[in-house]
């Protein structure tokens, strides 16, 4: 099933968007890990092979232009109200636990969803692929405008 959803549907809709030729810009929300060659094997399947398989082809084949962001672990169902100030850590090819010695490399969904509709509008965006966690914030900072998001996206990497 990951195949069929992760690659070939994605597949598929990157083609669909090619000939249509009024798409400019694709946005796919992978997960982190799928930077990684080879990916890991996560519970009984290669979920993120199949997902790296669309990431690569999206950027590699498509020829449309992109943005790529693998979150990290999945919490809340972004209903929740916010708890504590978040910090937005941003980086490429699987390197935010090494970067920042993390133990978990988690976000909320609603804060995944906030970096999709910013990095729709955001030019700095364009053409990265970005992981992407939150923390809990330093010195009670966390709110992200407009202007930090172009910050934050300029400072993600470009390499698959």
């Amino acid at each position: 099933m990951p195949e069929a959803v992760d690659w070939e549907a994605a597949k598929a809709q990157f083609d669909a968007a090619r000939r249509v030729r009024s798409v400019r810009h694709v946005l796919l929300v992978g997960s982190m890990g799928s930077a990684r060659n080879p990916p890991p094997k996560t519970g009984s399947g290669n979920i993120l092979v199949w997902k790296r398989n669309a990431m690569s082809y999206l950027i590699e084949v498509s020829g449309l232009e992109y943005t790529v962001i693998n979150p990290g672990g999945l919490l809340g169902d972004g209903s929740e109200p916010d708890a504590e100030p978040l910090e937005i850590l941003v980086s490429n090819a699987d390197k935010l636990k090494a970067e920042f010695e993390l133990k978990q490399t988690v976000i909320p969904r609603r804060i995944v969803a906030d970096i999709v509709v910013n990095a729709l509008l955001c030019d700095n965006a364009r053409s990265r692929v970005m992981d992407v966690i939150a923390v809990p914030a330093k010195d009670g900072a966390g709110a992200v405008d407009r202007d930090a998001y172009e910050a934050l996206f300029a400072s993600a990497g470009r390499t698959l």
